[in-house]
């Protein structure tokens, strides 16, 4: 499943639930989209939506607006919140009834499969929380600014 089919099925879900097309805003799409993006860069089913890179990728400016989001896409039936964590995000996936819907999905909720995935997640969080602190000392010293992918100087 490509960024495209999944755009494709956000905007057919709009078109069939009426709930969607008088609360749907920019920041639900934008959201949305974000969360696609990082589906289709890592990889993986099971996603961390850190609260404040999430808000600037997805071009939401507050928190609570972000939250909504969130809440929304989950009462719509897009993602499923696997875990929310406050004040630091959210792990979340495209909900596996919205790709079997609108993208013919084989997937299927084996609850060890998404266990396993959410564990492996935990892990690799644990290990880019500490890489990330490594790297906001780099900055302190050197005066370097982090990006998502690497460390690039001004």
């Amino acid at each position: 499943m490509n960024g495209y089919q999944l755009t494709k099925a956000f905007y057919d879900e709009v078109e069939s639930n009426e709930a969607m097309q008088i609360a749907c805003k920019a920041h639900h799409l934008s959201l949305y989209t974000w969360i696609c993006e990082l589906r289709n860069r890592s990889g993986r089913e099971i996603l961390d939506l850190p609260v404040d890179y999430t808000m600037r990728m997805a071009f939401i400016g507050s928190q609570h607006t972000l939250a909504n989001a969130i809440e929304d896409l989950v009462k719509w039936g897009l993602i499923e919140v696997l875990m929310k964590t406050k004040g630091q995000g959210t792990k979340v996936r495209i909900a596996f009834a919205f790709l079997q819907k609108h993208c013919k999905s084989d997937a299927n909720e084996e609850g060890a499969f998404a266990e396993m995935q959410l564990q492996k997640c935990n892990c690799i969080s644990a290990k880019a929380m500490q890489m990330k602190c490594k790297q906001l000392k780099l900055i302190k010293l050197k005066k370097l600014y982090i990006y998502i992918g690497g460390v690039k100087k001004f």
